[in-house]
């Protein structure tokens, strides 16, 4: 429990390590015989678009995430180990390797519930599967990558073990913030080009 509480520390700020920890320990997961997969939920930006009322679609987000972490609670599959605005980031209980329940129907079913009751088809970033907890940073940081690839693909769901790159076995933090860094560069020209043309 102090190895896992270490790891939320570092991956949130003191209020949010305390909060998350508290949840994770509430769950009382049976983390013996599992590995961890990182996967991250988040909402597209076609979403927003369509929707028009922030305040409503601020009040969507906030329950779609929610109802992501009560299924995961209610199942005892999984936990979320860091929220950021537009993602749900969570940590899922991989017992394949144990002859346990298949991953991708887990995240298929999380997926069709949450289209089910809010009409919403998530990005899904199925990150890294790790065997330890002192590497679930690595899992929650290559499952926001594939999150975010989104914007140059297009598809739904991405999966890190697809991902054709050159840094085969290694995904360091300064690769992860530059690429974030063009992604957000990418993004803003999106939305340049999506906006009427104004200039006459």
């Amino acid at each position: 429990k102090d190895d896992m509480q270490t790891v939320f520390r570092k991956m949130n700020s003191e209020s949010e390590c305390k909060e998350l920890f508290e949840h994770f320990e509430a769950m009382g997961l049976d983390t013996e015989d599992t590995d961890f997969t990182g996967v991250c939920f988040s909402i597209p930006f076609i979403f927003y678009k369509k929707l028009g009322n922030q305040n409503m679609a601020e009040l969507i987000r906030f329950s779609i995430f929610k109802k992501i972490e009560e299924m995961l609670r209610t199942h005892k599959n999984g936990f979320a180990i860091k929220r950021e605005p537009n993602s749900s980031n969570m940590i899922l209980l991989n017992r394949e390797r144990f002859g346990g329940h298949s991953l991708e129907q887990q995240v298929l079913e999380i997926r069709e519930k949450i289209y089910r009751e809010y009409k919403v088809r998530l990005i899904t970033g199925i990150g890294n599967t790790v065997e330890h907890i002192t590497d679930l940073k690595f899992a929650y940081k290559t499952a926001k990558f594939c999150s975010e690839l989104h914007y140059f693909n297009q598809e739904e769901i991405i999966r890190y073990g697809e991902i054709d790159r050159n840094f085969n076995n290694s995904f360091e933090d300064y690769n992860y913030k530059n690429l974030q860094h063009h992604m957000f560069r990418f993004r803003n020209l999106l939305l340049i080009l999506s906006l009427p043309n104004q200039i006459c």
